[in-house]
């Protein structure tokens, strides 16, 4: 069973996401990439989440990752 930390942890996913965005638009990728990734630890079957890590490796050009 989950405590009610993880899932009030879960429901700030989103936030991450958005923050993620938010470096994109400022080429810190780097940045977004730790970010989309607290995010999955989060909702890790979100699929908005995985496109924009996808996206993101595949930007950096580490697409075996991708």
């Amino acid at each position: 069973m989950l405590s009610s930390t993880h899932c009030g942890m879960r429901a700030t996913a989103p936030t991450f996401y958005d923050q993620a965005r938010s470096l994109i638009e400022s080429a810190a990728l780097p940045e977004a990439l730790e970010k989309i990734d607290f995010a999955l630890k989060l909702q890790d079957r979100q699929p908005s989440f995985i496109l924009l890590r996808a996206n993101i490796l595949q930007t950096l050009q580490r697409l075996p990752e991708a």
